[in-house]
């Protein structure tokens, strides 16, 4: 009896012994999930931390630029502000006509020069015009004039074979047409 009482006993404790092994894996899975989404949480907490520090980074940078910015434009505005009041001054003593008198002149002769070149070019291109279309006349009544005389030997040679007893060509016959029928 004491055997099947320390049967019975051993038996409950290795049944206890591996349950309270199973709780206790359950427990260390638990544990190392919990520490593996700690590690987590605390990576992400790092990347927003990491992120954080950069933005205030780039504001306080972009601050000082603003702030450099404001002082130079202020810096600018008081230099125009300067430069105009001495602009103002200057302005309050009249300039008579004596000063500007020298300019006007220049500007009037090299009106009158400008003025005297244009017309010299107009002359220049109306004769260069009017001797080229004399050319042209001249050199088209030279062409009619060859291409005439250049026909009527044709002709000649025409009526020549024709009294000879030769035969008339039937092709090659070349009408004449003057420049004065074309126009």
């Amino acid at each position: 009896r004491v055997r099947e009482a320390a049967t019975a006993a051993h038996g409950s404790l290795v049944e206890r012994v591996r349950v309270l092994e199973g709780r206790c894996e359950v427990a260390e899975r638990e544990v190392s999930d919990l520490a593996a989404s700690t590690a987590e949480r605390c990576q992400a907490l790092s990347d927003k931390a990491d992120c954080a520090a950069a933005a205030i980074d780039s504001v306080e940078a972009g601050l000082q630029i603003g702030d450099v910015l404001a002082q130079t434009t202020a810096s600018r505005a008081g230099e125009a502000l300067a430069r105009l009041e001495l602009l103002e001054r200057d302005c309050t003593t009249k300039i008579d006509a004596a000063y500007w008198q020298p300019q006007m002149d220049a500007l009037e002769r090299a009106g009158r020069k400008i003025e005297t070149r244009l017309a010299e070019l107009e002359r220049g291109v109306s004769t260069r015009l009017q001797g080229e279309a004399t050319r042209r006349d001249a050199l088209t009544a030279h062409v009619q004039e060859s291409l005439k005389t250049a026909f009527e030997k044709l002709g000649q040679s025409r009526h020549v074979r024709e009294a000879s007893g030769g035969t008339q060509p039937t092709t090659g016959c070349v009408e004449v047409a003057t420049w004065s029928t074309m126009e």
